[in-house]
């Protein structure tokens, strides 16, 4: 009998290799997730440590200087944080592009996966019958001498 040969091996490679670009493209976009909130965490606890400071300065001195001051690193930490935010809501739609592509991907080589399969069992029970055959075979040759010794 022939050796198993899958006509869709090329393409089973080439979603296989487009499945593990999509994956990697779709970790990446995770990471800059990950990044982004991180970045927005730490601009908010700035914000929050400035916010802290104006008012602890207002309660013991208070110096317009100081506070005009204050309050201009305030807005300018307060447009990082909406910056912040954009690009992390940037971030997310990207990565649940790069998931949707990512699911696309896989599917497609499922597909391709199952077609294998398919095709080894279709080879495996070509396979045995064929054994089954020659089995047949040798067994009706023997009986059909042993009936010719017999006669």
């Amino acid at each position: 009998m022939k050796r198993f040969h899958f006509p869709l091996k090329s393409v089973a490679t080439v979603r296989e290799a487009r499945e593990a670009r999509v994956r990697e493209a779709f970790t990446a976009a995770v990471q800059a997730v990950v990044l982004a909130e991180l970045h927005l965490t730490n601009l908010r606890s700035e914000k929050a440590e400035l916010e802290r400071v104006m008012l602890a300065e207002r309660k013991e001195f208070f110096r317009a200087a100081d506070q005009a001051t204050f309050l201009q690193s305030h807005r300018r930490v307060v447009v990082r944080e909406v910056a912040a935010v954009s690009g992390l809501t940037q971030a997310v739609q990207a990565r649940e592009l790069r998931r949707q592509e990512w699911t696309e991907a896989r599917r497609d080589v499922r597909l391709i996966e199952k077609l294998k399969e398919t095709a080894v069992r279709e080879y495996r029970e070509e396979t045995e019958r064929e054994a089954q055959r020659l089995l047949d075979d040798h067994t009706n040759a023997s009986a059909s001498r042993d009936a010719g010794v017999l006669a």
